[in-house]
C-alpha cells in the first residue's frame, strides 16, 4: 500500500486554515496533488480539539442535493438512494473507533506541543496525501503558516484508504441518483427545460466517469503496492528464523486478504459501471 503522510498547517488567524484548504482544493482540482482527506482544526474554550472533516462536507452536500433535486421529492423519483448515501457518508469512518478518523490522526500522530500551541484565535488544517505529494504541499503551506508532517503507520494508512474508498463510492452513488432524477424530469419537461436538463446530465455523466476512473486507478495502485509488500514479506519469510516466521506469515495473510478485498471492490465497480450503462441505453 502506498505510503501516506499527514501534513498540518497552523495559522495565527481564525480563517487561515480555511483559506489554506481552498489552496489545497485548487491543487487537487488542477491535478497537482490527490487529496485523500482533510480536517479543519480548532481548540474550543475548554481546550478540546474540534475538527471538521471531509466527510462532514460531503454529507452536507448530499443532504442539500436531496432537498434541492426534483422539488425535494427525489425519493419518490428514484427510490431514495440519495438519503441512504447521506446516511452512509455520515458514518464513512465506522470501524475506526468512537473517535472520528481525522481527529484520531491529529491526536495520536502529531506532537503534543504542536496541538498545545493552538489557541482560540488560531486555526489549523490537517491534510492526508500520498508521500509523493508531501514536498509540494509543504512548500505551499509554508507560505501560509508553520507546518509539521508525519508519515502514517500501517493501521492509519489502511483506515484512511477504507474511508477514502467508502467516500468515493458514496459520491458515485450520489451522482448516479442525481442523473436518474434528471432523466425522470426530462420525460415530462418542455423543449427548453429538456435542453438544460440534457446539458446537466452530460456534465454529471462526465463527472461520474472521471470519479470512477480515479477510484479504479487508485485501487490498482494500492493493489500494486500490496503485491510488492507481499513479495518483500515472502523474501523475509525465507530468511527468517523459526521464532519470527509465524509473525511474518500472519502479516502476509493480512496483505493477501486486503489484496483480495480491493480486487473484489474493483471488479464490483467495473461491473456496476457496465450495468448502469446498459440501463441507460435501454431507457
Amino acid at each position: 500500500m502506498d505510503d501516506s503522510s499527514l501534513v498540518v498547517l497552523t495559522s495565527d488567524s481564525k480563517d487561515g486554515a480555511a483559506k489554506a484548504l481552498e489552496v489545497v482544493k485548487a491543487l487537487d482540482r488542477d491535478g497537482w496533488i490527490e487529496l485523500m482527506d482533510y480536517g479543519l482544526i480548532r481548540k474550543d474554550e475548554n481546550g478540546h480539539i474540534k475538527t471538521r472533516e471531509m466527510d462532514d462536507d460531503f454529507s452536507e452536500k448530499v443532504a442539500a442535493a436531496s432537498v434541492g433535486l426534483a422539488g425535494g421529492v427525489l425519493g419518490g423519483a428514484v427510490g431514495g438512494p440519495v438519503g441512504a448515501v447521506a446516511g452512509v457518508a455520515a458514518g464513512a469512518t465506522v470501524g475506526v473507533g468512537s473517535m472520528r478518523l481525522m481527529e484520531r490522526f491529529v491526536r495520536y500522530t502529531l506532537p503534543k506541543e504542536f496541538l498545545d500551541g493552538l489557541d482560540v484565535n488560531s486555526s489549523a488544517l490537517a491534510v492526508v496525501v500520498e508521500d509523493r505529494y508531501v514536498e509540494q504541499l509543504d512548500e505551499e503551506f509554508q507560505k501560509l503558516g508553520r507546518t509539521v508532517q508525519r508519515e502514517l503507520n500501517r493501521a492509519d494508512r489502511e483506515a484512511e484508504f477504507e474511508a477514502y474508498l467508502q467516500r468515493t463510492k458514496n459520491k458515485i452513488g450520489s451522482i448516479e441518483a442525481d442523473t436518474k432524477a434528471k432523466l425522470a424530469r426530462a420525460r415530462t419537461a418542455t423543449a427548453t427545460e429538456k435542453s438544460k436538463i440534457d446539458a446537466d446530465i452530460a456534465a454529471k455523466r462526465a463527472e461520474l466517469e472521471a470519479t470512477r476512473e480515479k477510484l479504479e486507478e487508485r485501487i490498482r495502485a494500492v493493489n500494486a503496492g500490496l503485491k510488492s509488500e507481499i513479495r518483500e514479506m515472502n523474501f523475509r519469510l525465507e530468511l527468517a528464523g523459526l521464532r519470527t516466521r509465524s509473525g511474518i506469515a500472519a502479516s502476509i495473510d493480512h496483505l493477501h486478504r486486503q489484496l483480495n478485498r480491493y480486487t473484489d471492490e474493483l471488479e464490483d465497480l467495473i461491473e456496476h459501471q457496465i450495468s448502469t450503462l446498459n440501463t441507460e441505453v435501454r431507457n
